[in-house]
């Protein structure tokens, strides 16, 4: 308290000094600088009563600081690695001394807590940066961290400190969080080849660095090729509501559409009646990077599969799944095949009822379904079938609206008081949100989550969760309460509308807010186990069980309004509809989830003997395309633009589905409750049972633990249809 009266006594003089100018020899008050210190005074108070909150409950609570120059950006990394590696030198002398639990993997655990917040911070900057030149140097920077990263924990001196540790006398008694994490650690060392010659550990390390820098040039090639634009006459969208295109931007006669904005493709897509133009704009959409990626790829894929053989295995499948839940890959293989055998009847029929409607349309009785086809005789059919407009139904959810709704309902379910922070210390772009999460019943602050939530030029194209500062466990026996960015691709408002969501967008929203609680929730007691560093194959449950919350009318009635008319509702008719709707085209969409897990498996499973050489990405993956789903159109190359088994879901895409499956379990609960899902006893033991438990206990424990029981398929199947 007495730096902070310190420093108000100082801020105070020099609000005194500034206020006041001199002109021609009169004094005169300078507005200007009152408003801009009422501002800064404000967002001074609003941090210091924040962490006094967190004070209160032992808890250390700071926003990160955010470098705006390439130079400061620089030099920040640069600083971090050079204490790093005194750390690191400091870790090193303990093989000397006696080992402790805390001089050894508390120090390692401290050491990769600064790597993720440093990792965390600058990844925002490379995805949400308005200034190329900082995304540029943000890119080269996270190269230099990950190679800093990896000759980390690829030091062969960490290994014998912990193998040492391991054998002492303190370290047969752990338990608990401490007794995982020795374990976790012991097991990552020898799946990293520590057993292997020195010619070919350094082997694994150059590979693993290359990988890196390969994936990263996969990834800024797609979202270059996104940002390229397509071309539209206005008289090529005859027969497309004028509403519906409102939002797309035009120019000289031209609709302008980006190749990688999914959004803006599918307006083409699901509304053109041009079966033509559906086709362009279906295979500009899904022909992105075929120049740029399909070489990088094949690279990535062989030096995957050396690593894997160095080390013992048969693919680089059976080497990472292996840490997953489902643990072994012909365990993948048979749950991916079984759904692909189950969902066969529902997929055909679907299928064939939208063939029906393609017959009827163009009056030809040999007329087929492709690929093209499947969004826009969708829409038809939905419309028809059960009266449900996805255009008309944006009008409900108003983005305001629905995020202020969707946060009133959490607090309620999870005992949480969220509140909007007006005064946000950096903003990178003029619509950015920070939310302060606290708990409702203690006032306890739990942490930060800032929301980047709109479409622009320049941003990466996607819709994820970072977590910037993890929750973590302090020497000083505080707990570092953790901040997260939510980074999405919602349609912005324009001047003709307000942004509205589809209700694919509703979903994603309150999946993407999952992942965010999923962070902030936690209460771990160590970075490696924190919020969301879970198990690839259970890490989107948490976030896919808050889905269903949209499907109660319960919960809709507490927010849904049409914002044009605000006394009209989602009725239990429409609702009824709208999920009927969704059932019925189930299969086909679950289809492409099963097409696009066995296309990344597939890509893992490859084994020594493949020739790389002669190996054609884009022929292989479009025959497991054609084979699972339907045909792409000719010569298009879906998988040079297909980002995630190069982001860290490579050989793991499967664990949407097998996630799925979790979630549709333990969503039952709050189903088959009277309170359905606004029912914050079960709330509260999602929150406890899972979130907050983040991979600090088997994710298995976390699932019976909330379930009350083992988890089963039943709930899945219905929502198949199966």
């Amino acid at each position: 308290m007495v730096n902070r009266k310190n420093l108000l006594i100082k801020m105070f003089e020099a609000f005194i000094s500034l206020s006041l100018v001199r002109f021609r020899g009169k004094q005169y008050i300078n507005y200007l600088f009152i408003l801009y210190f009422a501002v800064a005074f404000s967002t001074f108070e609003a941090l210091c009563q924040q962490r006094a909150t967190a004070e209160k409950f032992d808890g250390v609570m700071a926003l990160p600081y955010f470098e705006t120059t390439p130079n400061e950006l620089e030099s920040a990394v640069n600083s971090t690695l050079s204490k790093l590696d005194t750390d690191v030198q400091r870790l090193k002398k303990s093989l000397y001394g006696r080992l402790t639990f805390q001089n050894t993997l508390g120090v390692i655990d401290d050491i990769n807590y600064e790597i993720s917040k440093l990792t965390g911070r600058i990844s925002v900057i490379k995805k949400t940066s308005p200034h190329v030149e900082l995304q540029e140097k943000a890119k080269e920077l996270l190269a230099i961290i990950n190679k800093w990263a990896i000759n980390f924990e690829t030091e062969k001196d960490m290994y014998e400190i912990v193998k040492q540790y391991s054998k002492s006398d303190q370290a047969s008694t752990l338990q608990g969080e401490e007794r995982r994490l020795l374990d976790e650690t012991i097991r990552e060392f020898k799946r990293m080849g520590f057993h292997l010659n020195d010619d070919q550990f350094e082997r694994i390390k150059k590979l693993k660095a290359e990988i890196y820098h390969l994936s990263q040039e996969i990834i800024s090639n797609i979202n270059q090729a996104g940002d390229e634009i397509i071309e539209i006459d206005t008289t090529a969208v005859a027969g497309i509501d004028p509403e519906i295109l409102k939002n797309l931007q035009r120019e000289k006669g031209k609709y302008l559409v980006h190749k990688g904005n999914r959004e803006e493709c599918m307006v083409i897509i699901r509304n053109s009646p041009c079966e033509a133009l559906r086709k362009r704009i279906f295979r500009e959409y899904r022909d992105r990077a075929r120049e740029t990626n399909a070489d990088l790829q094949i690279q990535v894929l062989k030096k995957r599969t050396i690593i894997a053989n160095l080390l013992g295995y048969k693919s680089w499948a059976d080497y990472i799944i292996e840490g997953e839940m489902a643990k072994d890959t012909e365990t993948v293989v048979k749950f991916e095949e079984n759904l692909l055998r189950n969902t066969e009847v529902k997929f055909q029929y679907e299928i064939e009822e939208l063939r029906k409607l393609k017959v009827a349309e163009t009056g030809n009785d040999d007329a087929e379904i492709y690929s093209w086809d499947i969004a826009y005789y969708q829409t038809k059919y939905i419309k028809t079938r059960f009266n449900v407009d996805y255009e008309k139904l944006k009008e409900y959810f108003e983005y305001e609206n629905t995020l202020a709704g969707m946060i009133s309902c959490f607090e309620q379910v999870f005992h949480l008081k969220i509140k909007n922070i007006e005064n946000v210390p950096y903003r990178w772009h003029s619509t950015l949100q920070l939310l302060k999460i606290s708990d409702s019943q203690t006032g306890k602050l739990l942490g930060f989550l800032y929301l980047d939530m709109f479409s622009r030029d320049g941003k990466q194209n996607s819709f994820s969760h970072h977590s910037i500062i993890k929750g973590k466990q302090l020497k000083n026996g505080k707990y570092r309460r953790p901040v997260g960015v939510l980074i999405c691709n919602f349609s912005a408002q324009s001047k003709n509308s307000p942004s509205l969501l589809s209700w694919r967008n509703v979903k994603t929203l309150f999946h993407e807010f999952g992942h965010g609680l999923h962070g902030i929730l936690t209460e771990t007691q160590f970075n490696k186990f924190s919020g969301t560093s879970v198990p690839r194959d259970f890490v989107e449950a948490p976030s896919q069980i808050l889905e269903y919350f949209v499907a109660d009318k319960r919960v809709l009635d507490t927010f849904v309004k049409n914002y044009k008319n605000p006394e009209e509702k989602i009725s239990q008719e429409m609702l009824n509809n709208i999920l009927k709707a969704e059932h019925s085209t189930r299969g086909q969409k679950y289809r492409i989830q099963i097409m696009l897990g066995m296309l990344d498996l597939k890509l893992s499973l490859l084994q020594k003997g493949t020739d790389f050489e002669a190996f054609d990405i884009v022929d292989y993956t479009n025959t497991i395309i054609k084979n699972v789903y339907l045909p792409y159109p000719e010569g298009s190359s879906f998988v040079t633009n297909f980002k995630h088994p190069f982001i860290g879901y490579d050989g793991r895409y499967y664990g949407y589905a097998w996630s799925d499956s979790l979630a549709a379990d333990m969503a039952s609960l709050f189903e088959t409750s009277t309170r359905g899902f606004l029912n914050p006893e079960i709330g509260l033991r999602l929150r406890k049972e899972v979130y907050e438990m983040g991979a600090s206990r088997d994710v298995t424990e976390s699932v019976r633990g909330f379930l009350g029981r083992n988890s089963n398929h039943s709930a899945f199947n219905r929502k198949l249809g199966i």
